[in-house]
């Protein structure tokens, strides 16, 4: 997994393809206070403050988040669940319901 800051992670694209809007990496935003899960379009998928993870909730509206502290990446191209395998997609959508449940991702 990969960690970095990156400023183009603020502009999303909506994605068609059903593996493209599964979990692709997390922000840490507001200051350290809330993570972002997004997807391959860098589009909002579910937010969650970090001290009270059982609190996420699900994104309706692209939101831009100007304070992204770190980024970390799920896979990356050579391990793009359209590419890979089923497990891939299968891992990703198991950290998409952990986030929403509030647990460890």
């Amino acid at each position: 997994m990969q960690t970095e800051t990156n400023d183009y992670a603020r502009v999303g694209r909506p994605q068609s393809l059903y593996v493209h809007r599964l979990p692709y990496g997390v922000w840490v935003v507001d200051g350290g206070k809330t993570e972002v899960l997004f997807d391959r379009g860098y589009c909002a998928i579910a937010e969650r403050p970090v001290k009270e993870p059982k609190a996420a909730r699900l994104v309706e509206e692209q939101v831009h988040y100007p304070d992204i502290r770190s980024t970390k990446f799920y896979y990356s191209d050579r391990s793009a669940p359209e590419y890979v395998s089923d497990d891939q997609t299968k891992r990703l959508e198991s950290i998409l319901a952990r986030f929403i449940l509030g647990r460890k991702v």
